[in-house]
């Protein structure tokens, strides 16, 4: 073998040819699409030279080289800029900045061979060289408190590079001034960085004086960090040597955690922790979750069983039931996955072989986790989900060793989940459509491209105008099969693309005033709003048209006379449906039947007027024209209903079908929670809701209710006295409903001409969630009717990092 070469570049085509011409050259080629991925990758794969573009998203090629000259373990790789800029002033940059050679795009690979065998020749040439380390060592000879001591003393400032007995890189310690500052272990620093590396007994350090360009994540002395680690170390053997083995698992035994056991461990860590337990995770899979580190988790596993809140069971003693973790992967082929659960519980190593499928594919294992997969010609995730797509075969597990490229590193249950949703996006997509021609607009790729540089929207031209049939552009496509078929539809829309024989019909969403979006997030959305009404006395205003939130708060202040609303009319639907049905397809989202009459009118306007509507579509477009007119019932009212018109409406944006909004939406719908802080119960009150004299009670005690939705309905949830201690326990419904804290979430905070109160709780939803999305807005008439001025909600639902836009 030649070496084994990094490329970082985000075109696929020229990534396709660099990657032949490269091994039949006799290089093994691992590749990146930028920079971030680049760095990625080089956690596992140890390149002899690497070859880097300059523009690319996320992070460019200059920012990828100063990371690898920074970093002691990657400084001394060849590394080549390969670039479109071919300016003089451009590639003497590229050299000042320290790179081995600039190559000018467009090239002829075999001199980019020629260069690079050079640059690798020169490379070899100071192999020997490294500089010197401060200090080093060896850990079996040297005690944690030894080393921090060194650098204490001597007031030393920089890296503390860790290597386990193989040379391969655990992680750094930080200091400044001599004391501990941060430390990092693959994704995780601070603390649990550091107690991570202090679980380790053998293998090397080195330490690098340089400034340590990192932030502060270690707040404690050098001495209370040590002492805390020793002490959790030390818990960690005691619970080694209570346990036979770590493929035990454990079930609660019922008796209360105290709050000394609360507030050692924290609450949030003993409530992750003791979920995981509940899902049936094994004693190894606990203590190396990489939440935390192993020493943290053993110290939390052993009080757990010292206190007797816990207690273990061991599976594979004789007579005791292999515990299994129920899956809700309904979409995936039920045997497959268990066949899944069974490799990552006797963390098996070897290759799951498919027969009697229509591709050759195979999954690769190493201690129960997947590291690889193919499918055809395809590798990595892209490769698994087909595997998770396709049915039926035979399925064969061979126990050997495995020597692959990692492709995949994620754990089982995320890959499961994300397989899921890969293959309930297929459902419905028939195999015809994977034989269509595609072709591209020209002139409308000409019109686009002028406006923008989109480097990105080119290279996928690029890849339609190679291909030309859809199979062939999803198999070429560095993106995920749904993603690429996603892509094709949304460029269909635009009129960029033209899929032969189909016409994509874009999709129109419909709500009501309940929804309560923000008027500008309304028609930067696109989306078609339908008003209730609301009547005062004799007067009849529409929601958001002839009265807004502020004017009407003022006039239920003064009024002795109490509104009531009313849905939109069937002439109204009708109206608003016929003008859309000819051009698009319509998806409706209403507020909860159990609340109004808004959907049976829409539903009587589809059901009554289908016929006349298909007709007039398929007078403008051809008598092959379907039309699809969804009903959606939120079973929510304001931003419960708003998030989720906001999620369908950012859909349609990224082109999904409206097959796969609806999927989308019904999940998404189960997740969502809503919680009203009402100021006073007198408008509950003139309502009906509650009686006259559990409001003047509600009101002399300053108890403030807290209502949910409930099965579509509002329902009392709890009272609390007083507005600050109704927003705290708001967020402590909320942390205790979500079931990992950490997770990315999306929110709407609405409020009833309050808004001070609103922005305290969005500070309060800042400070304790990781929060992705957070819409504010105001109550409109409709809702604020029933529930007054004062009123403060809040609306939530967890999300999957790849549904984050």
């Amino acid at each position: 073998m030649e070496g084994r070469v990094l490329v970082v570049d985000d075109d696929p085509i020229l990534m396709m040819s660099l990657r032949l011409r490269l091994a039949n050259a006799g290089y093994e080629v691992e590749e990146a699409v930028d920079g971030k991925e680049a760095l990625e990758k080089l956690v596992h794969f140890e390149p002899d030279i690497i070859l880097a573009d300059i523009m690319m998203p996320r992070m460019d090629g200059y920012a990828l080289h100063s990371q690898l000259r920074k970093d002691p373990e990657t400084a001394s790789i060849p590394f080549i800029f390969l670039s479109a800029k071919s300016d003089t002033s451009d590639q003497l940059e590229g050299l000042r900045m320290g790179a081995d050679d600039y190559v000018c795009k467009p090239f002829e690979v075999s001199n980019l061979i020629e260069r690079m065998k050079k640059v690798m020749e020169r490379a070899d040439a100071v192999k020997g060289y490294r500089a010197r380390a401060d200090f080093s060592g060896n850990l079996s000879q040297m005690s944690w408190a030894d080393v921090i001591q060194i650098a204490e003393l001597n007031h030393k400032s920089g890296e503390l590079v860790f290597r386990n007995s193989e040379n391969e890189r655990m992680g750094s310690v930080f200091f400044r001034e001599g004391q501990l500052v941060n430390a990092r272990v693959g994704e995780v620093e601070g603390e649990e960085a550091f107690f991570t590396l202090m679980s380790e007994r053998e293998g090397y350090f080195e330490f690098f004086g340089r400034t340590a360009e990192v932030p502060r994540a270690i707040e404690s002395s050098n001495t209370a960090i040590l002492l805390k680690g020793s002490r959790m170390a030390d818990e960690y053997d005691v619970l080694r040597r209570k346990l036979p083995h770590l493929k035990v698992v454990f079930r609660p035994t019922g008796r209360q955690v105290s709050d000394h056991v609360e507030e050692k461990v924290g609450r949030e860590r003993l409530e992750e922790f003791l979920r995981d337990i509940e899902k049936g995770l094994d004693a190894g899979s606990l203590i190396d979750s990489g939440r935390m580190s192993p020493v943290r988790a053993a110290s939390i596993l052993s009080t757990l069983m010292s206190e007797k809140i816990v207690e273990f069971i061991d599976p594979e003693a004789p007579g005791i039931r292999q515990i299994s973790i129920s899956t809700p992967y309904s979409m995936i082929e039920e045997g497959l996955v268990k066949v899944f659960g069974i490799i990552d519980r006797r963390g098996l190593t070897g290759i799951l072989k498919f027969n009697k499928r229509l591709e050759r594919q195979s999954v690769f294992f190493k201690n129960g986790r997947m590291v690889h997969c193919f499918h055809g010609k395809v590798t990595g995730k892209k490769a698994f989900f087909r595997v998770a797509r396709e049915r039926g075969g035979t399925l064969k597990f061979i126990q050997q060793p495995v020597a692959v490229l990692p492709t995949i590193n994620s754990p089982l249950p995320k890959l499961l989940e994300e397989a899921n949703r890969e293959v309930a996006r297929f459902k419905g997509i028939g195999r015809e459509f994977f034989e269509k021609k595609v072709m591209v607009d020209e002139e409308k790729a000409r019109e686009i491209l002028a406006k923008k540089e989109l480097q990105g929207l080119r290279k996928f031209i690029a890849l339609v105008q190679q291909h030309g049939k859809v199979a062939d552009i999803v198999d070429s496509s560095p993106l995920d099969d749904s993603k690429t078929v996603d892509q094709i539809n949304y460029l269909t829309d635009i009129g960029l693309l033209r899929v032969e024989g189909k016409r994509i019909v874009p999709v129109q969403v419909v709500t009501d005033s309940t929804a309560d979006i923000p008027p500008e997030l309304v028609r930067e959305k696109n989306i078609v709003v339908a008003p209730l009404s609301i009547h005062f006395g004799e007067t009849v205003y529409k929601d958001g048209i002839t009265v807004t939130p502020n004017s009407f708060y003022e006039m239920l202040k003064n009024s002795k006379v109490f509104p009531h609303t009313s849905p939109p009319s069937i002439g109204d639907f009708h109206q608003i449906f016929r003008q859309i049905v000819p051009d698009r397809d319509i998806l409706c989202l209403f507020l909860s039947r159990k609340m109004s009459k808004t959907f049976e009118n829409a539903m009587s306007v589809k059901e009554g007027n289908y016929d006349d509507y298909l007709r007039s579509r398929r007078r403008k477009h051809g008598s092959s024209e379907e039309l699809n007119i969804e009903m959606l019932d939120s079973r929510g009212v304001s931003l419960a209903l708003g998030l989720l018109v906001l999620e369908a409406a950012e859909k349609v944006e990224r082109g999904w079908p409206l097959e796969r909004i609806v999927d989308y939406i019904r999940v998404t719908r189960d997740k969502i929670r809503t919680y009203f802080v009402v100021d006073t119960l007198e408008y509950l009150r003139r309502g009906g809701r509650i009686g006259k004299a559990k409001a003047l009670l509600g009101s002399l005690l300053q108890f403030k209710p807290i209502l949910g939705i409930q099965s579509g309905e509002v329902a009392p949830v709890t009272n609390v006295r007083g507005g600050k201690n109704a927003q705290q326990r708001v967020i402590q419904m909320i942390r205790k409903g979500l079931e990992n804290p950490t997770a990315p979430i999306k929110l709407g905070v609405v409020h009833a001409d309050a808004e001070k109160q609103v922005r305290r709780l969005k500070d309060l939803l800042d400070m304790n969630f990781n929060c992705r999305k957070i819409v504010v807005s105001a109550i409109g008439p409709t809702v604020g009717t029933h529930c007054g001025p004062g009123t403060v909600a809040v609306t939530y639902f967890p999300v999957d990092e790849e549904d984050l836009d």
